[in-house]
């Protein structure tokens, strides 16, 4: 694998996608949406912004490339686990609350669940933005960044 097939995904799952604008997980679905596959990843819903919504990745046939994890810290070592047998190329965990709040073993957790054919951005990152690509999967809302 090599880091031009890391950054050109064709599918990607957002974990902790959410119906609610003001959240990352709502954001992130709508900035990525009509640029990419896009599969919305909550066990508390059926549909977001119109599109079908997974209960978790397992229930996600199709291959992926992404996961953009916007859940809280806890959570988000259960999800890293799932993309690594669900042979996801690039995790990108959107939350906080790991090393940086003390919460070391957290992040230990997440170094010991990924292997070399899975990769990580973040912990506590807003995600990645490229402006030669239409992957805004940041957080931030389209009219905030320029």
């Amino acid at each position: 694998m090599n880091i031009t097939d890391i950054l050109n995904p064709k599918s990607i799952a957002i974990i902790g996608a959410s119906s609610e604008g003001n959240k990352p997980g709502n954001i992130i679905l709508k900035n990525l949406r009509n640029h990419f596959r896009v599969y919305p990843v909550n066990p508390k819903r059926d549909g977001i912004e119109g599109l079908k919504c997974y209960k978790n990745l397992y229930e996600i046939k199709d291959a992926i490339d992404w996961a953009i994890i916007s859940l809280p810290a806890e959570k988000s070592v259960n999800a890293i686990k799932e993309c690594v047998e669900k042979g996801i190329k690039l995790a990108i965990i959107i939350a906080g609350g790991f090393g940086e709040a003390g919460r070391k073993e957290l992040e230990s957790k997440i170094k010991q669940s990924v292997n070399n054919s899975c990769k990580i951005i973040g912990p506590n990152t807003l995600g990645l933005l490229m402006p030669s690509s239409p992957s805004n999967n940041s957080g931030l809302r389209p009219d905030f960044l320029f």
